[in-house]
């Protein structure tokens, strides 16, 4: 088993994909920027733990159907695939909502996060295509978006109307959203990154996008993909066209592909994406530990530290494991 039934913990403790590797450099450097504003993060928190999540919780629990190993399968097995792939401490809950609209997103908080897939979505793209949304979603969580994520959706969404009456409202939705705006943008491109990883397949997630941008797979098996990426050149000689994404939560889909054709051919994607394989197949990855780590340690203790025990099970645990290959138990 990949992750444990009950707490969803993941049993791979050895295979460790650091998201750092892969991330856009602007979303690192926004998102710290974002973490440094304590009086606002001190209210995302009241308000999305306190509030929003479990009320979230409530809505898809009695309006949407929960992905488990008996409901929607295959849809799970993708979620487990894409979640192994990029090393999640915990397997997330994934709802399906009926919606006419292709979308998926992730809400919550980046200790319980929770993925939505629309109905339409899963109508209209193939297995391959679907595993890349369900990895770019997961890429969120991988890389710590979810909170902020959450928050964006609130503020673009109705839920901005109902919090006007509280005092900090203005704050949360004046010069911070713009910020908030900024970074979100970036962090797509990060997803859309670790779709690439989960999928291997250029193509798939390529096509992914486009679907979700049309919003038609009649339309889509009609594009040009020569004739699309032609109107990335048009946009960038458009002068305002650097500041026409000013308010909107994703970048245009053109710059998407674009940057994914860019990682598709960079030597980290080919080195990451071998270092997934090699652990897809079977075979060890050692977990990555930074040189300072280790410590010298004399070589008659080593032979007695060689092997040690879960204090739950009682399985053989190498030394340094963070979690018990057999129970999933957490040892340090």
């Amino acid at each position: 088993m990949d992750f444990c039934i009950n707490c969803r913990v993941n049993l791979n403790p050895y295979f460790q994909l650091d998201s750092s590797l892969y991330e856009h450099p602007a979303d690192r450097a926004a998102l710290n920027a974002l973490k440094k504003m304590k009086p606002f993060n001190m209210l995302v928190r009241m308000v999305i733990d306190k509030l929003m999540v479990p009320w979230m919780n409530a809505q898809y629990l009695g309006s949407g159907v929960k992905v488990t190993r008996k409901q929607f399968p295959e849809l799970y097995k993708l979620e487990i695939e894409a979640a192994k792939t990029l090393a999640v401490p915990r397997l997330p809950k994934m709802y399906v909502v009926y919606s006419p609209y292709m979308n998926a997103f992730t809400i919550g908080t980046n200790e319980d996060p929770v993925i939505v897939l629309f109905s339409a979505i899963i109508d209209e793209m193939s297995e391959d295509e679907l595993k890349a949304v369900i990895g770019h979603e997961m890429g969120h969580i991988k890389s710590n978006h979810v909170l902020y994520h959450t928050v964006g959706q609130i503020l673009g969404s109705v839920a901005t109307s109902a919090l006007s009456g509280i005092p900090f409202a203005n704050y949360l939705t004046g010069g911070v959203r713009i910020a908030l705006l900024a970074w979100m943008r970036k962090s797509e491109y990060t997803a859309d990154r670790a779709a690439l990883l989960v999928s291997g397949n250029l193509e798939a997630v390529r096509n992914a996008l486009i679907k979700l941008q049309l919003g038609s797979r009649k339309l889509f098996d009609k594009l040009d993909m020569e004739e699309y990426m032609e109107q990335l050149q048009e946009l960038d000689e458009e002068k305002i066209g650097k500041w026409s994404e000013l308010f909107l939560t994703h970048p245009f889909g053109v710059r998407r592909v674009e940057n994914l054709n860019k990682f598709y051919e960079n030597p980290v994607f080919k080195e990451l994406r071998t270092k997934i394989e090699k652990f897809l197949r079977g075979e060890y990855v050692p977990e990555e530990v930074e040189e300072e780590e280790y410590e010298e340690v004399p070589e008659e203790i080593e032979v007695v530290t060689e092997m040690r025990f879960c204090p739950h099970c009682g399985a053989k645990v190498r030394p340094g494991s963070k979690f018990c290959t057999n129970c999933g138990a957490k040892l340090r």
